[in-house]
């Protein structure tokens, strides 16, 4: 398979796993402004080929969703 067939296969896998959490993510006004400046972010380092600046924001962004997950699923246990 070819590298760049291949990026696509990993990135649609990603895709098709986090969207139902992108609701989540989106629906704070802040996290949806910081994740398009990260994907503008991404796309200019993807035509600079820059690949291991690349693979750090891409790891900060998914912390920082992650942890707005995480703050979603305890808010709504207290909740109940």
């Amino acid at each position: 398979m070819q590298p760049g067939l291949l990026v696509c296969d990993l990135v649609q896998g990603l895709r098709d796993y986090m969207d139902h959490y992108r609701v989540i993510i989106f629906r704070s006004h802040a996290s949806l402004h910081l994740s398009v400046k990260d994907h503008r972010e991404v796309v200019g380092l993807m035509k600079a080929k820059n690949a291991r600046h690349i693979e750090r924001l891409i790891g900060k962004h998914m912390i920082r969703d992650k942890n707005v997950i995480k703050r979603k699923i305890r808010r709504q246990r207290e909740e109940r």
